[in-house]
């Protein structure tokens, strides 16, 4: 019994320490150098998925509009993502200098990123020395 309240305990640290999802998951792989971010359908970076290059703007088109659920950022890069044609509201996903960021935006701590569950129509990703500009 002591090991079942362990482990479950254990769990719940992890779960806690994630702190952006509620769901651990290694199907998410890194973000290819070339690349500033890429959106998913799914959670856990499952489902289609949309490659975002530096330094550009995005428009989903109708298909994958209002549609995704997580969103892997490339270590330092910065995304943004609205609920609108690069207007409305609008959420900052900062992966910092060392490694990617995962967003599972269902399950977000943040009430914001949350909101943004399958309401994301546009988004603008820069990296490096241009998240100044």
């Amino acid at each position: 019994m002591l090991k079942l309240v362990l482990l479950v305990c254990f769990v719940v640290i992890l779960q806690v320490h994630e702190g952006e999802s509620k769901h651990k998951s290694n199907k998410c792989k890194p973000v290819p150098d070339y690349l500033c971010a890429i959106a998913y359908e799914k959670n856990n970076c499952h489902g289609w998925y949309k490659s975002i290059r530096p330094n550009h703007k995005m428009y989903f088109s109708r298909s994958k509009r209002n549609d995704a659920e997580s969103i892997l950022v490339r270590k330092d890069c910065t995304l943004t993502a609205y609920n609108g044609k690069y207007e409305g509201e609008f959420i900052i996903i900062k992966a910092n200098a060392t490694e990617d960021r995962k967003v599972n935006l269902e399950y977000s701590d943040i009430p914001e990123y949350k909101d943004m569950n399958n309401d994301i129509e546009s988004v603008k990703c820069v990296c490096g020395a241009n998240q100044n500009l």
